[in-house]
């Protein structure tokens, strides 16, 4: 990776989980945690022992408002004891969180995730502002590009199917009519022995690259995933301008991406299908 154009510990190599829900029944000082130490897992094996970040991506639904209640322009904190994590907000375009537990930091942003007319889901990366539920596909993209945030088409279970999933290929086809970039976005919940969808190669043809997220589950266990899948970048970023470098870097569509993480292993994806059907809500 380039070396850092200064080093005075405000300097950092992102890795990035582009998809981070922090639902009601999560423990938010044991998320960070789990984050904390799934980033430095993956910065280990990407060959990264220093100056790099973790960030976790928000994908807030329209019931959500986790960093609306936290960037308040002071301090909170989280847990007790000696699990403390302190969160300050950076007013920085969208704004940004910086979790602190001693040394330890990570970075959080806001985002959005919409449900479009068509039944597929939309995010809205690097942005405080609510899209409405169901509009067409092509009509929110364009809304959130107006936005001044950054679209991404997750994967999610059984969405790229059937009807919906036409829906996709034909939208991918016809991408050079549309303005503005957008990715597609993997899961880290995608269990093993579910191949590659044909729309990640379609994507590609038309040089639309993919970004990946854990998209952790309303089930409290779950919590654990976040900062355990997702991808790092060559360029580095300010902790005084966290998002506006972010954006910047991910807005012309072509940065040079490296992923970290697996996939779900079967055993777990059955059982956690089974719980989300028992449990039922939100978490």
């Amino acid at each position: 990776m380039e070396g850092a154009k200064e080093n005075n510990g405000h300097i950092f190599y992102p890795l990035i989980d582009g998809h981070v829900h922090i639902y009601n029944c999560y423990d938010v000082p044991r998320l960070l945690e789990s984050s904390f130490h799934n980033f430095k897992k993956g910065a280990q094996d990407l060959g990264l022992y220093q100056d790099y970040i973790g960030i976790l991506l928000l994908c807030e639904s329209n019931n959500y408002d986790w960093f609306e209640k936290h960037a308040c322009g002071g301090i909170s904190t989280a847990g007790n004891g000696e699990n403390v994590w302190s969160l300050q907000y950076i007013n920085d375009i969208s704004g940004a969180l910086v979790a602190t537990s001693c040394h330890r930091k990570i970075l959080i942003l806001p985002g959005r995730q919409i449900r479009t007319r068509e039944g597929l889901e939309v995010l809205a990366l690097i942005t405080a502002q609510k899209f409405d539920d169901g509009l067409p596909l092509e009509k929110l993209i364009d809304r959130i590009h107006v936005a001044g945030a950054i679209p991404v088409i997750p994967w999610a279970v059984g969405k790229w199917l059937g009807r919906r999933g036409r829906i996709l290929e034909n939208f991918l086809q016809r991408s050079s009519e549309f303005q503005g970039v957008y990715y597609l976005g993997d899961n880290g919940g995608r269990p093993e022995f579910w191949r590659n969808p044909r729309h990640f190669a379609l994507a590609r043809e038309h040089n639309i690259n993919i970004l990946p997220g854990s998209d952790p589950l309303p089930l409290p266990w779950d919590a654990a995933r976040t900062g355990s899948f997702g991808f790092a970048l060559r360029k580095t970023i300010s902790l005084e301008r966290p998002a506006s470098d972010l954006y910047e870097l991910l807005r012309n569509g072509h940065p040079e991406i490296r992923y970290f993480g697996c996939l779900e292993n079967t055993a777990r994806f059955m059982r956690n299908q089974m719980a989300l059907r028992f449990r039922g809500g939100d978490g």
